[in-house]
């Protein structure tokens, strides 16, 4: 089963449980000061405050059955105790591993050092993380109502660049925007394919344009929503007396924000939307303290829990592509704010009050839609 998880993964399923590594622990567990934190001793797991005036730093372990892993974590946990001249509190040091893959030579190795030191010594079972990790997976499942489909990753790193796509029907006509274009003259007005396409799909999955085919002849038309936001960029262009080339760099307007939530909340779950959608949920069930940084290397566990959330299967550079991209969309859309954390390999990602309400207004949607399809077949 060690195979299943990491170390990182235990870690989460932990943290989400504190009732539970209280009682592995035998102490009440506090207020979790910090995971991963880099010290002039080494990289601490965890560190609790326990009771007043009471620091805990713990070890996690999956298993300890070679003499070098041995060394190695006696190793660590003595620079752990020289810890203490960092904080004003007492310092209690725990060691933490998993019963079921440390062989009982090594268990007792491990009591009589812990002992010699002064060191809490607990132990864990795997296969308990493993029902609670499964609980946590599925507790938003349950109740959520219909599935919805799988995230896809997408070339977009920001929403602002639907303002290059749309910019182009104002290119044109210098004052005024046109309602639709010949699919190779718009596709010509770009400086790739790849550009054109990428920027298309953006513009498609927030309803701005459609493609129909007219007498042999394609062509993109704008949707209602599609006028309402060309005819913004005109008044921007205005106001802020720029030209097009440089509307793109832009952040969003209040009322271009407007815009696009309106349409996030229509109930039509395009792949964008449904990425936003998946990203809200893992914010929710992480609680925001598992933001990978762009440098953060996936483990074999994470990858598979990203994958599962996202009802994905892409490999660890491309799902954390996916994750740090839509968290940018939320981000640019007021949904959600990022804390960086310094000298660790997560960030921190919190909803803002709107982001909160919109989890919320998602869920429900779902819920109503599924007993739409349910309630009828519970006649009899």
């Amino acid at each position: 089963m060690s195979e299943i998880f990491d170390e990182a993964l235990v870690q989460w399923v932990l943290l989400k449980h504190p009732e539970h590594l209280s009682q592995l622990l035998g102490l009440a567990v506090g207020r979790c000061i910090g995971t991963e934190v880099t010290t002039k001793h080494g990289r601490v797991d965890f560190i609790f405050e326990v009771g007043k005036n009471k620091m805990l730093i713990v070890e996690l372990e999956l298993n300890i059955n070679s003499t070098s892993k041995f060394d190695h974590c006696t190793e660590q946990l003595s620079r752990y105790i020289k810890l203490q001249s960092e904080f004003s509190q007492k310092l209690q040091v725990a060691l933490l591993y998993a019963s079921e893959h440390t062989s009982d030579k090594f268990r007792d190795k491990l009591g009589t050092f812990t002992e010699q030191n002064g060191i809490i010594l607990r132990t864990y079972s795997l296969r308990k993380i493993l029902l609670l990790y499964n609980s946590l997976v599925n507790r938003l499942y349950r109740t959520s109502g219909l599935s919805l489909g799988r995230a896809v990753a997408l070339g977009v790193t920001s929403i602002t660049w639907l303002k290059k796509f749309m910019a182009m029907f104002l290119a044109i006509s210098e004052n005024d925007l046109v309602d639709e274009m010949p699919w190779k003259t718009l596709k010509r007005m770009f400086s790739s394919s790849t550009n054109f396409y990428v920027l298309k799909r953006l513009a498609e999955d927030f309803e701005m344009i459609s493609v129909r085919t007219l007498k042999k002849s394609k062509r993109v038309i704008l949707t209602g929503a599609g006028r309402t936001f060309g005819n913004d960029l005109l008044l921007e262009c205005s106001l802020h007396k720029i030209g097009l080339s440089c509307i793109s760099s832009r952040d969003l307007t209040l009322s271009q924000k407007r815009l696009l939530l309106e349409i996030l909340l229509n109930g039509n779950f395009t792949k964008i939307k449904v990425n936003i959608f998946h990203f809200l949920r893992f914010v929710h069930l992480t609680e925001g303290g598992w933001l990978p940084k762009q440098s953060t290397k996936l483990t074999a566990a994470e990858q598979q829990f990203l994958n599962n959330m996202f009802k994905a299967s892409y490999n660890a550079r491309t799902l954390n592509d996916l994750v740090l991209q839509t968290c940018t969309f939320c981000e640019e859309l007021g949904l959600v704010e990022k804390l960086p954390v310094k000298d660790q390999l997560y960030d921190n990602v919190m909803f803002t009050t709107l982001g909160s309400r919109v989890y919320n207004y998602f869920e429900q949607l779902l819920h109503v839609e599924r007993e739409r399809y349910q309630i009828p077949l519970q006649v009899e």
